[in-house]
């Protein structure tokens, strides 16, 4: 998946553009342009149980347009995605920049890491966001993070003191309270770096 985003929120053009490998041709090929999403920044592909899965974050909302975060199912029917799933259009602000995806597992339960960069209105206090994978029913969200600027994201397993894995959601931003933000999934605490 390619994000590409018009260049004012005011313009249309921008999309997420999804593409499939073709193996005789040793190419890809795009399968889909999924044009409702203007403000496309950023798009992760997922698959589990339930399906095929397309992500996209966009970087900001226009009226009549895709929400901050849209999840997309593809319909093996008609050999395309479908919406499935509008994230930030109703318990969380419609106007976040979403810059990073990742997705985590943690004791088989999967995990979706947004970061969030800013609002359309240029504030840096846009919060990031985690959310949990419900069975048949898609993301639910269960953990607003105070972030500033968030750029990345990612889900990290290490090893710590008695050689255990620990498993660990890192953010990092642009802006204070601080440059990397460090969360033990398992122990849901956080360390300011």
């Amino acid at each position: 998946c390619v994000a590409a985003s018009a260049p004012d929120p005011a313009e249309t053009g921008g999309a997420a553009v999804i593409y499939e490998w073709v193996p005789a041709d040793g190419s890809f090929s795009m399968l889909q342009v999924l044009d409702d999403n203007t403000g496309a920044s950023s798009c992760a592909y997922l698959a589990n149980d339930e399906g095929s899965f397309v992500i996209v974050g966009n970087s900001y909302k226009i009226t009549g347009q895709a929400a901050p975060l849209n999840v997309y199912k593809y319909d093996t029917g008609v050999g395309r995605f479908a919406l499935f799933q509008s994230l930030g259009s109703g318990n969380l602000p419609a106007a976040l920049a979403t810059r990073t995806i990742a997705f985590g597992t943690l004791s088989s339960k999967s995990f979706l890491a947004v970061a969030n960069a800013w609002t359309t209105t240029g504030d840096w206090s846009a919060h990031s966001h985690v959310y949990e994978w419900i069975e048949n029913t898609g993301y639910q969200l269960i953990r607003t993070v105070d972030t500033r600027g968030a750029m990345d994201v990612e889900f990290v397993t290490t090893d710590k003191a008695g050689g255990d894995d620990v498993d660990l959601l890192v953010f990092a931003s642009f802006q204070f309270p601080s440059a990397v933000q460090v969360f033990d999934i398992g122990g849901a605490t956080a360390t300011d770096v």
